[in-house]
């Protein structure tokens, strides 16, 4: 028996609720979770994170992808950098975050059910969980004009239909590609940049849009303009 395929939910926190879950959280579970929104990064890479794999001079942190692939780097921004400055855990722990036991990462699942969710609830924020916070990091670079190659290298997805589904999320994402490699976008701003006016002036010939294109095509040498016929 066949089932329908699933619908892949991509629920990301608004401002609004950023704003809401901030001001109810203590700093320390604050900072964890705008450090999630920043880096993009899945829960047990960020909880298992560890100082040697930071890199404060050039910015960056070293994902060690499993199987032996590439590593995979991932900028930090001013406000990341900041925090981590700020984080002395590196003094006691090989990890930024450490767990009771120093040389133990934090328990992920123990923070999330104890910090995280009970602020969700007290905001009233229903349908999001912690992997919210990584659907949140892609949203708000796409919707502030980030391209989703530049997403998907972000996120560490292997194939850039993960990162399609946030494609939807851009106003006039399709009118802006097809508009791009528009032909007689182009074609205008050359004839334009040529006359001196779209419009024509004295000394200058007006030509129409769409006559434009067939002006620009090169004839073989010795070869006549076919003569269009109305006959079928």
């Amino acid at each position: 028996m066949k089932f329908f395929p699933e619908a892949i939910k991509t629920r990301f926190l608004t401002d609004d609720e950023i704003y809401r879950l901030r001001h109810l959280m203590e700093p320390r579970v604050w900072e964890m979770v705008a450090f999630a929104i920043e880096t993009g990064l899945r829960r047990s890479e960020q909880f298992n994170l560890r100082w040697s794999q930071i890199d404060m001079d050039n910015r960056v942190l070293n994902l060690p992808m499993p199987k032996g692939s590439k590593s995979r780097y991932v900028p930090l921004t001013d406000g990341v950098c900041a925090l981590l400055s700020r984080w002395d855990s590196f003094t006691k722990s090989p990890f930024v975050f450490p767990g009771k036991d120093p040389l133990k990462p934090l328990d992920a699942r123990s923070f999330v059910h104890r910090h995280f969710d009970p602020a969700l609830r007290r905001a009233g924020i229903v349908g999001a969980s912690w992997h919210s916070l990584r659907h949140t990091a892609a949203t708000r670079r796409v919707l502030s004009g980030a391209s989703l190659y530049g997403v998907q290298q972000l996120l560490g997805h292997r194939d850039i239909k993960t990162t399609a589904r946030y494609s939807h999320l851009t106003p006039g994402f399709m009118q802006e590609t097809v508009s791009k490699g528009s032909l007689f976008s182009s074609v205008d701003s050359q004839a334009e940049t040529a006359t001196g006016s779209k419009t024509g002036s004295a000394g200058s010939t007006e030509t129409s849009g769409f006559g434009q294109p067939i002006d620009f095509m090169v004839r073989p040498a010795g070869i006549e303009p076919a003569t269009l016929s109305l006959e079928g």
